[in-house]
């Protein structure tokens, strides 16, 4: 039965029912159950979002001291308040959570009691007899949690916020400082049409342990649980749920680069739960509130590529990338250095000269200071590799030969022998009493993203290094979210550790090219964020790793890859450029290597022909390096790049070729009126294979001449829109039309 209604003049309007809230605006229709603030309806455009058999959840939660509390002990719906700003509406649903088993009496002569106008209530609320009933009931729960749905007029969007407000009192039992964590929202059992019709997207980085194969089918993701990095430092951050068959597209993401959040793909055999949990580490006293950051679910036209370009320009209006990337960065072929592997400063400026004639014109230095990635200090230089006048004279002669030098900024973490524990705690992150914490993936000592100590003394570093060995960047390592600093005393809230990163990258990017302009960053992830304060950003992906793990090889192929690295590319904005690689020191750690082998040499030319920057290793320790039979082979792949300004600067379209095979990589250039299309068998088998052209403007082109400029093997084909061609175990073709 309806109770209450109000009408907006902007078309939205809020109902209360017996039994529920309900908000509309024309296009979205939500409505949330009055027994545990569960949602009963939700639709966009007509289409049902929810597919029940997940429910009933509550759509958001929060963690304090590791526990979610509403999922451990429930909650209970107190009442609804509602605001509008200019065309804006928001509505509150307030619910109220109870650490402890009991909840006190409510003694009616209290009610009665309270003012008509329901004290510091937010805005407007629902009639009074439930603003008294509200105003009184909230103060019997430890934590009130407002759940605020906003929507424009007309618009196929929500926006969703928590608040969570702690009110202890003297008769509560308890510990009085606790610690809050997270901040979590759920798509329960989200749906779009038929789920035969779905697919499920969440961009990000390939590694073994934690692969999501692009265009999952929905079927496939009910029976899976996949937690993916956190966004926006290392993921991309938005997940995409797909009905390619009715052109429609859903995409969740949150609004940050201030904080850090985790998506989940949660498939309980019968439907799938997207879940973002926003990490939000602080301090909850006996009276305070926190608010998440705005999480977006957005229904629009299209497919998946559609809304992975809505979102770029989100990011783009949010942390756009940072602009005026020095002019020789887009031409940069990078050899990422194990300096020990050449032996030394001296023994690495005398193979400079091949180094150059195979076409690299860019090395990055892995760490050349003691201790190597377990630095314990950042000034020191390790006296296996040579002399500080040494290395000035390999930087010399490399600027010389045309090639630049980056080194390797190590940001995350410091020995745990380093004197700057004793001298500077307040580099490092503690906890509660005080005690330096190691990091939790690499041991050793965890650096304070959020010390303006560290900050400067990191940024002081970089200045130096400009300024004394004139080199050219440097390559910054891991600068990912990390654990919060707990230390009661360290002058600022513990959530400001996990991604401080971002801010002192910012201000050493900007120191740096005040000395050198055309010096740049090179971040080792690539999150959006971080390309706002980076140069340039890797691709992190182990694929070749992927693809040759036996476990895996067979439910994720090298279109899988294409899809990805199409999925990343609509993803950012385009002025995002990144590097990839097939081999670098984590790879040359962590998995096994096989050598030089054609099929690794299929994936090193896949990454030098797309949009991007091409890296490759030396090797380490002295061993397993290219021979000079590889470096030849390079060299033909430089060669065709640097030749052809399509392979540079041109678009990648992967959504306008295809191949019949599983095993071809197929990738089409385009700059103006130029084309280049490349296809490489990834495969130790010959492939006779279909290529299928949707361009429109190649398409329908007749008796056209390819030109291989890898192979030399020129075609003529009838017509540009399907075309047969034949490609040996592991060939690669460059075709110029």
């Amino acid at each position: 039965m309806l109770h209450f209604q109000t009408d907006f003049q902007n078309g939205i309007v809020i109902r209360e029912y017996d039994d529920r809230i309900a908000l509309n605006n024309g296009r979205v229709d939500i409505s949330i159950s009055k027994d545990r603030g569960q949602w009963e309806k939700f639709r966009i455009d007509g289409y049902e979002l929810i597919n029940y058999k997940a429910l009933p959840q509550v759509p958001v939660d929060f963690k304090v001291e590791g526990r979610w509390m509403i999922e451990e002990l429930g909650c209970k719906y107190i009442g609804y308040a509602y605001n509008q700003e200019a065309k804006v509406v928001s509505l509150t649903v307030k619910l109220g959570v109870n650490r402890y088993p009991y909840v006190r009496a409510l003694p009616e002569s209290l009610v009665a009691g309270i003012p008509a106008d329901g004290g510091n209530l937010m805005a407007k609320t629902g009639p009074i007899s439930d603003r008294r009933q509200e105003r009184f009931i909230e103060k019997d729960y430890e934590y009130t949690v407002n759940c605020i749905y906003t929507l424009e007029p007309d618009t196929p969007e929500v926006r969703r916020r928590i608040e969570v407000k702690r009110s202890r009192e003297d008769n509560f039992s308890g510990v009085r400082v606790l610690k809050f964590e997270s901040f979590l929202f759920k798509l329960p059992g989200v749906i779009l049409g038929q789920e035969e019709h779905c697919t499920i997207d969440v961009p990000g980085p390939i590694v073994i342990g934690n692969v999501l194969k692009p265009r999952l089918e929905y079927t496939n993701a009910k029976n899976i649980y996949s937690s993916r990095g956190t966004a926006p430092d290392f993921d991309t951050g938005i997940a995409v749920l797909a009905n390619e068959y009715e052109g429609k597209n859903l995409s969740v993401w949150t609004e940050t680069v201030e904080t850090c959040y985790g998506t989940h793909i949660i498939g309980n055999g019968e439907a799938v739960t997207v879940a973002v949990n926003e990490e939000y580490a602080n301090y909850i006293f006996d009276t305070c509130n926190f608010s998440s950051h705005d999480n977006i679910i957005r229904l629009g036209e299209g497919k998946v590529k559609e809304a992975l370009r809505n979102y770029a320009k989100y990011v783009k209006a949010a942390a756009a990338p940072m602009g005026n990337i020095p002019s020789w960065v887009r031409d940069a072929v990078i050899m990422e250095v194990d300096t020990h592997y050449f032996g030394g400063f001296k023994d690495l400026k005398e193979k400079l000269p091949v180094l150059k004639e195979a076409g690299f014109n860019t090395l990055y230095l892995m760490p050349i200071n003691e201790g190597g990635y377990r630095i314990a200090d950042h000034y020191s230089i390790d006296a296996e590799l040579g002399t500080v006048d040494e290395l000035k004279e390999m930087v010399r002669e490399a600027h010389k030969q045309g090639i630049r030098i980056l080194f390797d900024l190590l940001v995350v973490i410091l020995s745990s022998e380093s004197g700057l524990l004793g001298e500077h705690p307040e580099y490092f992150i503690r906890d509660e009493s005080g005690r330096i914490m190691p990091h939790n993936v690499w041991g050793n000592a965890s650096t304070d993203y959020g010390s303006d100590e560290y900050k400067k003394y990191i940024v002081d570093f970089v200045v130096h290094c400009i300024r004394e060995y004139d080199i050219d960047g440097f390559r910054v390592d891991s600068p990912v979210s990390k654990s919060p600093n707990w230390y009661p005393h360290c002058g600022k809230a513990p959530w400001k550790t996990t991604m401080g990163s971002y801010y002192i990258l910012e201000e050493a990017n900007r120191a740096m090219k005040k000395i050198k302009p055309d010096a740049i960053l090179l971040d080792e992830v690539g999150g959006p964020s971080f390309f706002h304060v980076c140069d340039i950003c890797h691709n992190f992906s182990f694929v070749y790793q992927v693809l040759s793990d036996e476990n895996i090889r067979n439910s994720y192929s090298i279109k899988d890859y294409k899809n990805h690295l199409s999925d990343m590319q609509d993803a950012l904005p385009e002025e995002a450029l990144r590097v990839f690689y097939v081999r670098n020191h984590d790879t040359a750690w962590f998995y096994r290597f096989d050598g030089y082998t054609p099929e690794f040499f299929c994936y090193e030319a896949i990454h030098c022909f797309i949009k991007g920057i091409p890296l490759m290793f030396s090797g380490q320790r002295h061993w397993d390096g290219p021979s000079d039979e590889d470096y030849r082979f390079y060299k033909k792949l430089f060669d065709i790049r640097r030749e052809n300004p399509v392979l540079i600067d041109g678009w990648c379209d992967y959504e306008s070729i295809d191949t019949g095979s599983d095993y071809v990589f197929s990738v089409l250039r385009i700059l103006d009126d130029k084309a280049v299309i490349i296809l490489v068998n990834v495969n130790g088998k010959e492939a006779a294979t279909s290529v299928y052209m949707k361009e429109d403007w190649l398409r329908l082109m007749q008796n056209v001449s390819l030109k291989d400029l890898f192979g030399g093997r020129n075609i003529t084909v009838h017509c540009l829109n399907e075309f047969e061609v034949l490609i040996e175990p592991y060939g690669i073709r460059v075709f110029e039309i």
